[in-house]
């Protein structure tokens, strides 16, 4: 399945009713920047999947976090603007 296959059965009432309760939304299976970019544009406040880390052994966490660099989400795709599709209404 597409990743636009994928997003379209989110539910984006659960983000919306969770931000506006003040929580943290952590949206699993990112597994490219496009996918980051757009789950942080629906509101998502933290990300978890194979863009960021293949798993690691418990052993290797250590290591992991003592070298984790944070990535930055490319500028060129941060204006990203979703766009409801035709004749829909939101």
């Amino acid at each position: 399945m597409t990743f636009v296959g994928r997003i379209a059965r989110v539910d984006i009432s659960v983000v919306t009713i969770g931000r506006a309760l003040g929580m943290d939304i952590v949206a699993e299976g990112v597994e490219t920047e496009f996918e980051a970019v757009i789950m942080t544009k629906l509101g998502c406040t933290e990300l978890q999947g194979y863009y960021f880390s293949k798993p690691v052994d418990a052993d290797r966490m250590a290591e992991l976090l003592s070298t984790f660099q944070p990535k930055c989400l490319s500028p060129s795709l941060m204006p990203v603007q979703l766009v409801a599709p035709h004749g829909s209404t939101g």
